[in-house]
């Protein structure tokens, strides 16, 4: 519309009209194989809603009338999606995840939303705070029959709190995230610490919540305060350390999710912030073992498993820490192994350290450094 708007002014009103029926007419007859029409629909209007023809919604009860019969019903959760939920949970995920390139009913919807409250904010905001009112009120009325409308709220909130349509940012205040999060996320909670409750849903048997239980964890330790200082550190995560890399390895026995790479890149990143070397003797078969599945499947994995693991090594190296050093040696093997000809510089200098005796005189060193010389002796041959 926008490279036609001069041939399209004069049906725009007769368009919108007749696109309104449309939606009316596929809402009340709901069929997964009717959405990619009513996407491109629910496109038009949002379109339309930031144009210079945004006034053909400003008509008394135009707004609530979309917010009520197009943005609600193709929010809420259809059997389609359970469905999915269930039977493909990757699939599900590439659908739910916000910034998918992928147009879904309900993501579409939430832009529309947006779209008309570039210019009519006000409203939106009364109509959202009335909706997500009233799926709440129904939710605690009947919680096991109206699960659905809970979700339908918090889909609502967290998807205007986030993106902004047209390119302004008109989202921000349209629901207040914080007042919302305590009044209805946190009840939910066992714990008023987050780690402890997701590191429970690290052990649920579906795909899909300990796959977001993993990238919540891997995004509260990305957070940054004022200053760049990360919000998390090793001494937050300590308390819970071996819970938490229990429940992240067990995750990977699943069904599905074997070679769940969110779960890997949670465990990396882990790692990276943790005290290695007090923290992760007992882990280190398991990390090798997580090295090699998942860096064979993407090489690119590597510079990140080194830039984050590195440095522990290193330490354990330069202080002689005699507990941890078999362990050290066993990864150090593991990281040469993954590399492929010529070998970095930097692993050239670690290969200096197979001729110090002293690491030889102890028994419990030579199995991992006899592992460690094979490879060099394999990926660098004299």
């Amino acid at each position: 519309m926008e490279e036609n708007e001069e041939e399209y002014r004069c049906y725009l009103n007769d368009f919108v009209s007749v696109v309104s029926s449309l939606l009316g007419n596929m809402v009340s007859q709901a069929s997964s194989s009717r959405d990619r029409l009513a996407i491109t629909a629910i496109n038009f209007f949002t379109t339309v809603s930031i144009s210079v023809h945004h006034d053909l919604f400003k008509g008394e009860g135009v707004i609530q009338q979309i917010c009520q019969s197009v943005v609600i019903p193709n929010v809420r959760l259809r059997d389609d999606d359970l469905e999915l939920f269930e039977v493909n949970y990757v699939e599900f995920i590439r659908r739910d995840v916000e910034g998918s390139d992928l147009d879904t009913m309900r993501r579409i919807a939430c832009e529309l939303l947006k779209g008309i409250a570039t210019n009519y904010k006000n409203q939106v905001t009364n109509l959202v705070s009335i909706q997500i009112q009233s799926l709440l009120s129904s939710f605690f009325a009947n919680p096991i029959a109206n699960w659905k409308d809970k979700d339908c709220a918090i889909y609502l909130v967290v998807s205007l709190a986030t993106k902004k349509a047209g390119g302004n940012s008109v989202s921000a205040d349209l629901v207040d995230v914080q007042d919302f999060f305590g009044s209805v996320i946190v009840p939910e909670l066992q714990s008023p610490d987050l780690f402890p409750d997701l590191i429970r849903f690290l052990g649920a048997q579906s795909n899909v919540v300990h796959f977001y239980a993993a990238s919540c964890i891997g995004k509260l330790l990305l957070v940054k305060d004022e200053g760049e200082r990360a919000r998390f550190t090793g001494a937050d995560v300590a308390p819970f350390f071996s819970d938490l890399m229990e429940n992240l390895f067990k995750a990977m026995n699943f069904p599905e999710s074997e070679e769940n790479q969110n779960v890997m890149k949670c465990i990396m990143q882990v790692l990276g912030i943790a005290n290695i070397p007090r923290k992760v003797a007992g882990h280190c078969i398991d990390v090798a073992v997580l090295l090699k599945r998942a860096c064979e499947n993407d090489s690119s994995l590597i510079s990140a498993f080194e830039e984050s693991l590195f440095p522990s090594l290193q330490m354990i190296l330069a202080n002689d820490v005699a507990e941890f050093l078999p362990c050290a040696f066993q990864l150090l093997a593991q990281f040469v192994e993954l590399n492929t000809p010529p070998i970095p510089q930097s692993y050239m200098e670690i290969f200096k350290i197979l001729f110090s005796h002293e690491y030889w005189h102890r028994d419990s060193n030579v199995p991992a450094l006899e592992r460690l010389l094979q490879v060099f002796l394999e990926k660098a041959p004299p």
